[in-house]
């Protein structure tokens, strides 16, 4: 037998695969904010059987930090109800470091691809435009405007909905993203030069870098003094040189 089946050896790999995923993802939104804007600007079909699953580890990390309380981000230890999901998720993933041929690889890397797709959309709209909508469910629809969010809850949910009750892998993740957008709303943009999606850490900060910045201004100010240019030329008049090409010609 495995060594990984035994319960208490189960136990002890999960956590250490929690740990070491919430390492990468980070505890902190602002470090949520980076890894999701590191990885929708990446080609995830490139990735390798391995590689997938550390994916799917590190999205299992943002859905768990979606359903906690802020009072508990900062446990190392998993709760009852958490170390039950990560045993069940970590055994089941770990069978796809070697992707079988079957239609459940297929289907569980195509929801991911699906996920990527969303959220990248989803990322570029805010950062383009300062706004975008996003459905967690056929229940509730978020609308994520520069000043915060607007959930819009189906009628049949009652006022007893909370949050915690959407949490499941995919939908945990897409939750924490939008935690995250909530959080930074008016701060994610677009730099106008190199087109890279970043957090601006002031709501007037439109480039992502000093050097993106100053190329920005020198392009500006190349502009300006080109218009400037244009304006100080002298316009020919018709009349003066159809004048003196006559006095040419009869001299």
């Amino acid at each position: 037998m495995e060594q990984i089946r035994h319960p208490q050896n189960a136990t002890r790999h999960g956590e250490e695969v929690f740990r070491g995923a919430r390492k990468i993802v980070g505890i902190s939104l602002a470090k949520n904010a980076r890894w999701f804007f590191s990885w929708c600007q990446r080609d995830i079909r490139k990735l390798f059987p391995s590689e997938r699953v550390l994916l799917w580890y590190e999205l299992l990390a943002l859905s768990l930090l979606a359903s906690r309380t802020r009072q508990d981000l900062l446990a190392p230890e998993l709760t009852e109800k958490e170390r039950k999901v990560w045993e069940w998720a970590t055994r089941w993933a770990e069978e796809f470091r070697a992707p079988p041929k079957n239609q459940m690889y297929r289907d569980w890397w195509e929801a991911i691809q699906n996920l990527h797709e969303e959220i990248r959309v989803c990322l570029w709209d805010v950062a383009d435009r300062g706004r975008t909508r996003i459905r967690l469910n056929n229940n509730v629809e978020v609308e994520i405007m520069p000043d915060g969010i607007r959930p819009m809850f189906a009628p049949t949910l009652g006022s007893s909905f909370r949050w915690r009750d959407l949490i499941n892998i995919s939908q945990g993740a897409l939750l924490r993203f939008v935690q995250t957008v909530q959080h930074f709303a008016g701060r994610i943009h677009r730099c106008p030069r190199c087109r890279m999606i970043f957090l601006a850490s002031r709501r007037d900060q439109r480039s992502c870098s000093v050097n993106c910045r100053m190329a920005v201004v020198m392009q500006h100010r190349r502009e300006r003094i080109r218009q400037e240019n244009r304006s100080k030329k002298v316009p020919r008049v018709l009349g003066e040189n159809h004048s003196l090409s006559r006095k040419g010609k009869s001299n």
